[in-house]
């Protein structure tokens, strides 16, 4: 880890060595692209343990581990559930094509009793069957797909390591005692030089903790991790537009972070938004583990409006900012189109918003 600068009390802002890990960047590469299941759940295991074995189970190295591992089990689980609803929608397609025949259908997808497939869930193969014999699996032209795998158990272990990643995280931007030392380890290291990285990882890690919630159907719970997202988000921005006036606007690198920032303060108040209007209407909002009422029944859908308006405001500051950028011939990246799916996002709020003003009497419509 870098020292202090000498001479000076600034520390140099930087981020853990693991990040520039080859291994490292090829499971984020399979986990931006959709392929979590083909290889990021293992690398990111593996690197949890050499880590928690060098650094200590409580090191920012460990921490973003704890991250990373959790959000790659989280995306292989909900791919494998979406895989299987759709093989189960093409059965069922093909069983009710099938019904009025005399003999029974030929299903080549069926495997038999003894046939297995290797899944890889998490540092250990686990096996997925399908079982039985076609002419159990065929009721009433129905086909039953048994596969002997609880979701839930990943998910679960998805979540928990996500909360130990933003406790070690916060607990790390909030000791009296910045300098630490790493387990099994003389070496003292000088976390402040990492100070707005890990603050940075705050929301990252609160944000993924409410998608496996809202996976999870629990809305209330992914509601709050969201709103508790959103302080983090809005002081992001505000240091980048500091760090901009420092550099008298001439900084390209500084401009695009902060429309990244602002992108994803945008994106907090869409999510808080949309899971409020996922919680079932004429009942308050309560989280399930500490039974903390969020909002009341009567003011859901107002409350919602509210990060509606909200997500709408910070969206225009979004494309103000990507038009500066524009005006000057960069080129943003991806971010115009992560700003555009944004835009999308918010129009099905706004749209579900209207749907629920036109169900209410004339006079219960906001004016």
């Amino acid at each position: 880890m870098a020292a202090k600068l000498e001479g000076s009390q600034k520390y140099v802002e930087q981020e853990p060595c693991i990040v520039k890990d080859p291994r490292y960047r090829a499971g984020r590469k399979l986990v931006i692209s959709g392929k979590a299941q083909e290889g990021a759940v293992d690398i990111f295991a593996t690197l949890l343990e050499e880590s928690r074995r060098k650094h200590g189970e409580n090191s920012l190295e460990s921490s973003l581990l704890y991250y990373e591992y959790g959000n790659a089990l989280f995306r292989a689980a909900s791919r494998r559930l979406s895989e299987n609803e759709e093989i189960k929608s093409d059965a069922d397609k093909s069983a009710e094509a099938d019904k009025s025949s005399v003999t029974k259908p030929e299903l080549d997808f069926v495997a038999k009793p003894s046939d297995e497939t290797d899944v890889k869930l998490g540092p250990q193969k686990k096996k997925m069957k399908i079982v039985g014999d076609t002419d159990d699996l065929i009721k009433d032209g129905e086909i039953e797909l048994v596969v002997e795998e609880n979701q839930d158990t990943d998910l679960g272990l998805a979540l928990e390591m996500m909360e130990n990643s933003f406790a070690i995280f916060d607990n790390h931007l909030n000791s009296k005692e910045s300098v630490i030392e790493s387990e099994g380890s003389s070496k003292k290291c000088d976390d402040r030089n990492y100070k707005t990285w890990a603050t940075n990882q705050l929301p990252r890690t609160l944000v993924g903790i409410g998608d496996i919630l809202s996976f999870s159907r629990k809305h209330a719970d992914a509601a709050d991790a969201y709103t508790r997202a959103i302080p983090y988000r809005k002081t992001a921005v505000e240091n980048s537009e500091q760090q901009l006036i420092q550099t008298n606007r001439n900084s390209l690198k500084i401009s695009i972070e902060q429309l990244k920032f602002q992108r994803l303060l945008t994106e907090a108040h869409v999510l808080v938004a949309e899971e409020l209007l996922m919680c079932p209407l004429g009942k308050d909002v309560i989280t399930t583990e500490t039974k903390v009422l969020l909002v009341s029944k009567d003011e859901l859908v107002d409350f919602a409006r509210g990060y509606y308006d909200k997500a709408r405001d910070e969206l225009q500051n979004a494309v103000y900012m990507m038009g500066k950028i524009a005006a000057k011939g960069h080129d943003m990246g991806t971010e115009k189109e992560d700003v555009c799916f944004l835009a999308t996002m918010l129009m099905g709020i706004g749209n579900k918003l209207a749907d629920l003003d036109e169900a209410k009497p004339q006079s219960e419509c906001p004016v």
